[in-house]
């Protein structure tokens, strides 16, 4: 099994020298001063350059193609990667009590644009948050973390469990079992099991 935990990967190297330059989809929110302090305070937080602009994007092929002019669809603030529920909690009321919009990412694997935080804000970097918490051998049903990516997911259900989940997407190592979630994943390469 796979010990280091997957991580997001970008769909194409943002090109340019220079800071990478937000293509205006929609107009950028705000944020007051002292906002990052306070999310600082919540949870981990990123905000250098290279990583906003790998959160300002996802597998959509127009973002790569902007890419290659080192652009990408929206930048965030800042990147807040939660390791709990309740800190997930203090980054949305962070958030809510400034009035800063916020975008849930995972793996971004997407291919619409739909982790793309085209308002800026807060890009909620779910990651962190992985792993199986309990597996009901009776039932066959688990409770898994949503940053738990599809490949580490499958592979822990397979060592120790010697369970399958069935659901495969063809993005299974890029995309996380929240983003199935979210976006009602269809799992194209599960057809022994279905959905």
């Amino acid at each position: 099994m796979n010990t280091q935990p997957t991580q997001p990967s970008a769909p194409i190297t943002i090109e340019g020298d220079g800071p990478t330059t937000r293509r205006p989809l929609a107009t950028s929110a705000g944020t007051p001063d002292g906002f990052v302090g306070r999310l600082r305070d919540a949870c981990t937080l990123v905000d250098d350059a290279t990583s906003l602009a790998k959160s300002g994007r996802d597998w959509w092929p127009l973002a790569m193609q902007w890419a290659l002019n080192g652009e990408v669809p929206g930048l965030p603030v800042a990147i807040a990667r939660p390791a709990s529920t309740d800190e997930v909690a203090a980054v949305l009321r962070a958030c809510n009590d400034a009035h800063v919009p916020v975008t849930a990412a995972g793996g971004r694997s997407g291919v619409c644009g739909a982790s793309v935080p085209v308002h800026g804000g807060v890009a909620l970097d779910l990651t962190a948050m992985r792993g199986i918490v309990a597996v009901d051998d009776v039932s066959c049903t688990v409770d898994v973390r949503p940053g738990t990516f599809g490949n580490d997911f499958e592979d822990e259900l397979r060592a120790d469990h010697g369970m399958t989940c069935g659901h495969w997407p063809q993005s299974m190592s890029l995309s996380t079992v929240g983003g199935w979630l979210a976006c009602r994943g269809a799992g194209q390469l599960s057809t022994r099991y279905g959905i």
